[in-house]
């Protein structure tokens, strides 16, 4: 029985129209959708038990031995330093045009900058590329050779705590934010780095409605 999903309209809805109404449960279940990781943040927007009890460097190490491959070695300490910029929805078209700024800027020059597709790729376009297959295996070989790993938020950057130890996450923010408030680092930027005492973090100025997704020199100057 019962009464399945009771959404927030349907609860809170009366009450904002002035209707007093009063819901009564003998028994309720209660979820947090796909929030659930908060659950085991502190408060300096670190995963717990990734910090604490260092589950997050176990997790990686369980995953490249289930996986049958070797666990990733350090990250360089001398160039060159491989870097990759992963492709990302929010900022579309920009991403190509800024890793060849970045690939022909002259204090760059110790950097191999790829970028990388982690979906595959669909219809005409559908190939055996190492880089954009859908293969998650694959994807982890990619991500144990390398040294810097820029993103943007979101599921883009959610395989930073399988990167080498050492390993450099540039967190590039969300584009095109309203004000700015919105150019600090925030949840989504900082708590898995911050779960993971084996990387360094690096946080990019987010960008307003009128400047430029990317600005190089700020950039160049982070790496």
């Amino acid at each position: 029985g019962g009464l399945g999903a009771l959404n927030l309209s349907t609860a809170f809805g009366p009450l904002q129209e002035g209707v007093s109404e009063v819901f009564r449960f003998e028994e309720a279940v209660v979820g947090v959708g796909t929030n659930a990781q908060k659950l085991d943040m502190n408060g300096n927007y670190s995963l717990g038990a990734c910090r604490d009890l260092d589950a997050c460097r176990r997790f990686r190490q369980a995953t490249f031995r289930n996986l049958g491959l070797p666990q990733p070695p350090p990250a360089r300490t001398k160039p060159p330093w491989r870097a990759i910029v992963v492709q990302n929805k929010r900022y579309k078209r920009d991403t190509k045009a800024f890793v060849q700024e970045l690939q022909n800027h002259p204090d760059l020059k110790d950097f191999e900058f790829r970028l990388i597709d982690w979906s595959p790729l669909h219809g005409e376009k559908k190939q055996r590329d190492s880089l954009q297959n859908g293969d998650f295996r694959d994807h982890m070989h990619i991500i144990s050779e390398t040294d810097v790993h820029i993103s943007g938020s979101g599921t883009g950057q959610m395989y930073q705590p399988f990167l080498p130890d050492g390993a450099v996450h540039l967190a590039l923010g969300m584009a095109k934010t309203g004000d700015a408030d919105g150019r600090r680092p925030a949840y989504m930027e900082e708590y898995m780095a911050e779960g993971a005492p084996y990387l360094r973090a690096l946080y990019y100025r987010r960008p307003l409605k009128f400047e430029p997704n990317f600005h190089i020199k700020t950039i160049a100057k982070l790496l």
